[in-house]
């Protein structure tokens, strides 16, 4: 698979930095799942950062409301090798923010 670029748009929290900038952070897609109308992505963030006392270098997203809204949750480096089966590692998921990715 090839590893796409992605620069994901915070909009919650309002006040999030990262070293990518305000409400912004960059990263490479490393995995994807594709569950009806759901998206599912596996983010290594290119800059990590910190966040509710975490030290973000991985998320995974989900589809929100729309296609066009993303929930971002932090996934601990010891699971992101187990991300096709969320069913098992949800409880190690912590959601941090709403968002989407930039166009």
């Amino acid at each position: 698979m090839a590893i796409d670029n992605v620069t994901i748009l915070v909009g919650e929290p309002w006040d999030f930095t990262s070293n990518d900038g305000a409400n912004k952070f960059v990263g490479e897609i490393i995995q994807h799942i594709k569950k009806g109308k759901e998206d599912r992505y596996l983010i290594k963030v290119k800059n990590p950062f910190e966040l509710k006392n975490r030290f973000v270098k991985y998320v995974t997203t989900q589809t929100r409301n729309s296609p066009d809204n993303i929930n971002i949750y932090y996934i601990p480096d010891k699971f992101i090798n187990e991300f096709y089966d969320l069913k098992s590692i949800k409880d190690h998921l912590e959601f941090i923010a709403i968002g989407s990715f930039k166009n």
